[in-house]
């Protein structure tokens, strides 16, 4: 993929004339108005950008700014560098197989690594997180595609040197764990912020009362000292994972993927892309999901897909992690259940994959 424009300011970004030359308008752009959005997961500051000539719309943008010394995100992830802005401007990046989109247009990347991404308003390409809870006829061909793509993706880096070369890259522990209690905590989160980090936080206080004990121990244990499930994660088969695939950061463009929010980009096992994938969409069920994604990759010669023991151990972390990073939101629906029905089954979705999770624990003495 062709690396983004990069600027050394936001000013030098937003000239009329630059806008015109970064979208290829053929009428040029005199002017724009800004329109703060919805802050998303990370609480960045997201504004859409409307293009005017002679007072008339011809077409919108997105900017995208994220702050690293502020950023619960940021700190919870250990993002001090910039991590999605590098990404972009990185071999790594040039290297994304065809199947692969983004809008990102140009960036910006500050001495104190603040960044500012400006990108194509794809609009109704992009899913919509209700699509998560929702089913229809061609959800099977749409996993199918995803799928593909992710292996395309996943195989194109598949324990590549690339990957070695680079210190921006979300570290295994903070893939694994950064949703949960410890590194909220540490990044300077509190349970009052009206931050998705907030909210987190607030939940990871109600969990522990919604499992048996056996459960919550061990969770808490490995959360608490995860040195023997990093390790096992660390002697898999390494690749570029996005690390937040979900279709609220998913779309399709002219036949390819095309996919948001890189800010938690890793080298880390792939099963961790589609496991996250299936954890967050009803109608994408684990066992075929993955069942779906080794066929990919062995169609395009990932011979470690072959090995039985190397999948279930792949497996094993992808469904540990995924469960780390939804505790709190499984919590959040058992919480904000309208009725007592819906409690009911929330609690049941809650208690069975963390019961799950506990269970690979104690099996595999992490």
């Amino acid at each position: 993929m062709k690396i983004p424009a990069q600027f050394p300011t936001l000013s030098e970004m937003l000239t009329p004339q630059t806008l015109t030359y970064l979208t290829g308008s053929q009428v040029p752009v005199e002017s724009f108005t800004k329109e703060i959005l919805e802050t998303g997961f990370s609480g960045n500051l997201i504004e859409r950008l409307t293009l005017k000539q002679n007072g008339q719309e011809i077409g919108t943008l997105i900017l995208k700014q994220n702050e690293t010394q502020t950023s619960w995100f940021a700190k919870s992830t250990h993002d001090d560098l910039g991590r999605e802005v590098r990404f972009a401007q990185s071999e790594l990046w040039e290297h994304l197989p065809d199947s692969i989109d983004s809008p990102i247009l140009a960036t910006v990347l500050w001495p104190d690594n603040a960044s500012a991404i400006l990108m194509r308003d794809e609009g109704a390409a992009i899913f919509s997180a209700a699509k998560c809870y929702e089913t229809a006829e061609n959800d099977a061909e749409l996993l199918r595609f995803i799928v593909n793509a992710l292996a395309d993706m996943h195989a194109a880096f598949w324990n590549s040197p690339m990957l070695e070369q680079v210190p921006w890259l979300t570290s295994p522990a903070d893939s694994l764990l950064y949703l949960t209690l410890p590194h909220l905590t540490a990044a300077g989160t509190d349970g009052e912020s009206i931050e998705y980090g907030g909210a987190a936080m607030r939940m990871w206080g109600r969990i522990w009362s919604m499992l048996n004990p056996a459960t919550a121990q061990v969770i808490q244990q490995t959360i608490a000292h995860p040195q023997k499930l990093l390790a096992a994660i660390e002697s898999l088969p390494q690749t570029l994972i996005h690390g937040d695939i979900w279709l609220a950061n998913l779309g399709v463009r002219d036949t390819k993927l095309l996919i948001l929010d890189w800010a938690l980009v890793a080298k880390g096992p792939a099963l961790y892309d589609p496991m996250w994938l299936a954890q967050t969409w009803r109608a994408a069920d684990p066992q075929e999901t993955s069942e779906m994604y080794r066929a990919a990759l062995l169609q395009r010669g990932v011979t470690d897909a072959q090995n039985d023991t190397i999948w279930a151990l792949m497996m094993d972390c992808a469904v540990v992690r995924s469960l780390f990073t939804s505790a709190e939101w499984l919590a959040r629906e058992v919480v904000g259940a309208s009725t007592d029905e819906d409690e009911r089954v929330a609690l049941a979705h809650i208690r069975y994959w963390m019961s799950r999770a506990a269970e690979i624990i104690t099996a595999r003495g992490w």
